[in-house]
């Protein structure tokens, strides 16, 4: 008899995996805020109340050590999730981007098709 083989859904990137690599203890700290809050809504003020760095300091270091500004670490952790709610769940897209941190829905499809080559809807399907 033939083995069935059923491929993956998808990776999930264990949160202690991703921000253990980052030597910098600051920037893993900002990091796992992030990764743990991105989807609340949280922006450049809220990860700088994390760490004991100025901005222009924190900001030198995510470039320096990830290659991305703060910013451009909040908006693919959204993504990311919105993703994996949108491959689990039926909600509507209007709750997942809720739910992802997008508080206006307009931006986040684009953001999406973006990141992904394709919006939404058509990822879900």
């Amino acid at each position: 008899m033939t083995p069935l083989v059923i491929p993956p859904a998808g990776v999930v990137t264990r949160l202690s995996t991703d921000v253990n690599a980052i030597a910098d203890h600051d920037v893993a700290a900002a990091m796992r805020f992030i990764r743990e809050h991105a989807c609340d809504g949280i922006g450049v003020e809220d990860v700088l109340s994390r760490v004991p760095d100025s901005r222009s300091v924190l900001q030198r270091r995510f470039r320096s050590r990830l290659g991305w500004s703060i910013h451009g670490r909040i908006a693919p952790v959204r993504l990311q999730r919105a993703k994996q709610v949108l491959a689990e769940t039926d909600l509507p897209l209007s709750v997942i981007a809720q739910r992802t941190g997008f508080t206006h829905g307009a931006s986040r499809s684009p953001a999406f098709r973006q990141s992904f080559g394709f919006p939404p809807g058509t990822y879900r399907r």
